[in-house]
């Protein structure tokens, strides 16, 4: 895949600054939100994830099964988010 120009780490591979500068701000904050850059623990080749590679969390959410057997998924802001009640 090609990879295009991201404004945030310019044409000079300035990406481990602003990897490292994102993982001081989630020290600092306790907790990884949203929006923070992750990196990936291993290689995943159905969905194109490469081992140590940076990307950005696009989505948290708790997964259930509803009443019905229908698969449920309730949004959460951050990975130590508390699990929503049942029901």
């Amino acid at each position: 895949a090609e990879r295009g120009f991201d404004p945030r780490f310019g044409w000079f591979g300035l990406e481990l600054g602003f990897v490292l500068f994102d993982a001081l701000k989630q020290a600092a904050r306790g907790s990884t939100r949203v929006g923070d850059l992750i990196i990936a623990g291993r290689d995943v080749e159905s969905l194109k994830i490469v081992q140590y590679q940076s990307y950005v969390l696009r989505r948290i959410y708790w997964q259930g099964t509803g009443e019905d057997g229908s698969v449920e998924r309730v949004d959460a802001d951050a990975l130590d988010d508390e699990r929503p009640r049942a029901g």
